[in-house]
């Protein structure tokens, strides 16, 4: 039998390795086969975090690595699962404190 803790760890996998999809709760409690208000809980009593703040962590963590890159900031919000540019720079701004470019110009500054 499956403890919570191998859920939640399928979950972690499942957006690790899905992050740059359109994820939804229902895509993550689906994949392991509960409801989605069971896996919010889970989320939130294991991990600390719902479900969905979750798979913004990754985003921007996956973000954080791209923006060290030269590409074009739309492309790295596609690339981690944001189809508008946008609503990327606003998750990115609410998450780090920094836009995506005062992101870039910060690290740039550092090397």
């Amino acid at each position: 039998p499956c403890t919570e803790y191998d859920l939640i760890d399928r979950v972690i996998e499942y957006v690790q390795e899905n992050y740059m999809s359109m994820l939804t709760v229902k895509n993550m409690a689906d994949y392991v086969n509960v409801s989605e208000s069971y896996l919010s809980r889970l989320m939130r009593s294991h991990v600390g975090i719902s479900p969905m703040k979750y798979v913004n962590s990754v985003r921007m963590e996956n973000a954080k690595q791209a923006l060290k890159s030269d590409l074009p900031i739309e492309h790295i919000a596609a690339l981690v699962g944001f189809m508008e540019p946008k609503y990327f720079s606003t998750v990115f701004k609410r998450e780090t404190g920094l836009t995506p470019s005062e992101f870039r110009k910060s690290i740039s500054n550092k090397q």
